[in-house]
């Protein structure tokens, strides 16, 4: 009886092992497949950051810088033409200044407000310095237009040399001046934006060696209770074969017990027929 007791609580404990194994493999899940799983995400997340940001920042901004040599062009073109036209020229038309100029304020717009036409999308920054920078261009843009106007409206006052001339031109110079700047401000908040992207990518670079890190340790601890319960179970294992031997021999000592009894009983038997003889 006491072997058997013995072997009940093996198998019991034998059970017991078994059931933490299933539940370490449960908790498993949770500790190693789940960081996993977020790891993977995270380098996705990366990568889909790094592809995007850098594909957007050249879309959003080579029609800006396109735009602001435009206005810079179409500004100075009308000015020579405007000149020709003071001195006589019959073959400019008065009407292609203004166009020009038109360009170059609709330029300022785009990028300012956004828009649209055959050179791309405008979409504009959300940056105060290039939009403070954009207003003054407006207004410089506006006041050549201006003094343009005046100008070909006194043509015997806007010979070359006169006050008018020398007005116009340094509205102008002052106008491209401005689109120097505004380029500048252009070319600043695009290096801070990489400058951001760049940022966020270390961050994320970092946090995903830290996450690795942290799975390895996991998986360092869940090898250590691995082992741990696989010695345990074998010890248990040994513990129970060498109880289940001790538990035969046990048997056959009882067998034989009961043989040397029964043997005993016939002698008995045999004794009391002799002397009943």
């Amino acid at each position: 009886m006491e072997n058997k007791k013995s072997k009940d609580e093996f198998l019991e404990k034998n059970q017991k092992i078994d059931k933490e194994k299933r539940f370490s493999f449960s908790r498993k899940i949770l500790q190693i497949y789940l960081p996993v799983g977020f790891m993977g995400l995270l380098v996705a997340i990366i990568i889909w950051y790094s592809a995007n940001t850098f594909s957007q920042i050249p879309k959003q901004y080579y029609p800006l810088f396109h735009a602001t040599m435009e206005t810079k062009i179409k500004t100075t073109i009308a000015h020579l033409l405007l000149e020709e036209i003071i001195s006589g020229d019959k073959n400019v038309n008065i009407d292609e200044v203004w166009a020009y100029i038109d360009q170059a304020e609709w330029n300022i717009l785009a990028m300012l407000n956004g828009g649209q036409n055959d050179k791309g999308t405008y979409i504009p920054l959300d940056d105060p310095e290039h939009h403070k920078s954009l207003l003054k261009s407006l207004e410089k843009i506006r006041a050549f237009r201006n003094i343009a106007k005046e100008r070909y409206a006194n043509p015997d006052r806007s010979i070359a040399g006169s006050d008018i001339d020398q007005y116009f031109d340094k509205v102008f110079y002052s106008f491209l001046n401005q689109a120097d700047d505004m380029e500048a401000t252009l070319q600043q908040a695009k290096t801070r934006d990489l400058q951001r992207v760049k940022s966020v990518q270390i961050a994320l670079i970092v946090l995903s060696f830290l996450l690795t890190g942290i799975i390895i340790v996991i998986l360092s601890r869940y090898e250590r209770k691995q082992a741990s319960y696989l010695s345990t179970l074998k010890a248990a294992n040994q513990q129970l074969t060498s109880s289940e031997q001790q538990l035969k021999a046990s048997n056959q000592q009882l067998r034989a017990s009961e043989q040397q009894l029964k043997a005993t009983n016939q002698q008995l038997t045999s004794s009391e027929q002799q002397l009943k003889a």
